[in-house]
């Protein structure tokens, strides 16, 4: 009888903190991106629009997510940040099952007035499922650096100051010459008389 009433005691404690299926059941919530830097081997010309390599978003979580892609500010980086209107995604948010992933296309539209030199920001994958656990948000970001190199712009040879005087002073060269070979053809003579 002792043995009855201890059992029963054991299982009504282990109700009690296991709850009523005999275990605890945890949702894991993560998910992961790209870990390689996403850049491309040579510098965008202004003004270009351009294919970035394709980003791999995963949802690392026990449950279905929503992963939504942005473009974030890195606070390590020295260089000016990628902006986030130069970038483009194929979507900006994909839903994976648990342990799915997919790839993502990533666009690059780089201004024409934008000035050369290396730009640096963050891509980021955030789960946007929103659920609330006792009151705070649960989610979670992976993110991995977007390097651009921005190419300096070139001035056009013929917009080039000392092309122009060239142009223009052979351009004269060229007339006085035309003028002094009609002049000879047609017989005109041109005589300069000195009067004291």
């Amino acid at each position: 009888m002792r043995w009855a009433r201890r059992a029963a005691a054991v299982a009504a404690l282990c109700l009690a903190v296991a709850g009523p299926c005999g275990g605890i059941a945890y949702a894991t919530v993560g998910v992961g991106i790209t870990a390689a830097t996403i850049t491309l081997s040579h510098p965008v010309a202004p003004g270009s629009v351009t294919a970035m390599p394709a980003v791999y978003v995963k949802n690392t979580g026990s449950e279905a997510e929503t992963v939504a892609l942005s473009v974030r500010r890195s606070p390590t980086t020295p260089h000016p940040p990628v902006p986030p209107g130069w970038v483009s995604f194929g979507s900006r948010t994909v839903f994976l099952g648990p342990g799915a992933g997919k790839y993502v296309t990533v666009r690059l539209t780089v201004p024409a007035s934008v000035a050369g030199g290396s730009y640096e920001g963050l891509l980021a994958a955030t789960t946007a499922s929103g659920r609330v656990s006792g009151g705070s948000a649960v989610g979670a970001t992976a993110e991995t650096l977007l390097a651009v190199t921005v190419a300096t712009p070139t001035t056009p040879l013929l917009r080039q100051p000392w092309v122009r005087i060239l142009g223009a002073a052979a351009l004269i060269a060229g007339v006085v010459v035309l003028v002094a070979w009609a002049a000879r053809r047609s017989g005109i003579r041109v005589r300069i008389d000195r009067t004291p």
